[in-house]
């Protein structure tokens, strides 16, 4: 219900989005976002996983809530193992679409939201940004997009490492 209480504000500060994009652990907040945005008809509702943890994307194909074997990816708050049954419920009915990130991505996600917001952010709160700009770049271009950016769980060094990193990738794509 929090999470639905989310999705409720979100939509009362930001209205007519075509699409909103959020990161997914164990699917409690896209779940109750998205349980919420169908009921007021809003946008298009988006997930985002790490590649290393696409644990809904898999339970999705196999059409039940599944367990991962092994996570590996730098957003620790993403990498859930498993996914609740009536978390997976409410993504199987009102999710529309879920991409995956790398974790190169979401570095360099860190990187961009620092250097234009002076946000220093967590690799899973960049996670949505990250999707924006990489796998879901040339179907949202013209699209109104918000963007839901979750979790700032990281120690001010590790942002800095992060944002260098992610500096320094976006400097390999440029060249």
């Amino acid at each position: 219900l929090g999470a639905a209480t989310c999705g409720l504000e979100f939509h009362e500060h930001c209205t007519d989005m075509d699409v909103v994009v959020v990161p997914i652990g164990g699917g409690g907040l896209i779940g109750g976002i998205a349980s919420i945005s169908k009921q007021l008809n809003a946008s298009k509702i988006i997930g985002v996983e790490p590649v290393g943890a696409a644990l809904l994307t898999k339970s999705l194909a196999a059409s039940k809530p599944i367990e991962l074997e092994t996570v590996s990816t730098i957003a620790d708050s993403l990498g859930a193992p498993v996914s609740l049954p009536i978390s997976y419920g409410l993504i199987e009915r009102h999710v529309d679409e879920i991409v995956c990130v790398t974790d190169d991505e979401m570095t360099k996600a860190c990187a961009m939201f620092f250097d234009a917001c002076k946000l220093s952010v967590e690799p899973a709160c960049a996670a949505a940004l990250a999707a924006i700009c990489g796998p879901l770049r040339q179907s949202l271009a013209g699209k109104r997009i918000g963007l839901v950016a979750c979790g700032t769980n990281i120690s001010p060094k590790a942002a800095a490492d992060l944002v260098e990193s992610g500096k320094s990738l976006l400097a390999k794509e440029a060249a």
